[in-house]
């Protein structure tokens, strides 16, 4: 695995070489998202979604775009008060 592969938990696509702060569109941030998610194989808050893609993906975005995902079945989520957590399906 190379530093940067690593640096970003593995995260191998084609959104990997554009992984500068907010790079990443919300229309684009879906498939990368539930790649991550899946390559991951783990529970994960949106915030620490957020901080392990090293902000490619802007914190509101990803709270959007993982609910979203939650809603249509691609992931699943559940809620401890203000708390919510999101895994691959």
């Amino acid at each position: 695995m190379s530093p940067a592969s690593e640096a970003d938990g593995g995260l191998a696509c084609a959104a990997a070489g554009k992984l500068d702060k907010g790079s990443i569109k919300e229309t684009d941030a879906a498939p990368v998202l539930l790649q991550y998610m899946e390559e991951q194989n783990r529970p994960y808050s949106a915030i620490n979604v957020h901080d392990n893609l090293h902000g490619a993906i802007r914190k509101a975005q990803v709270v959007r775009v993982l609910d979203q995902m939650a809603a249509d079945g691609s992931l699943r989520s559940k809620q401890w008060g203000k708390f919510k957590v999101y895994w691959p399906d």
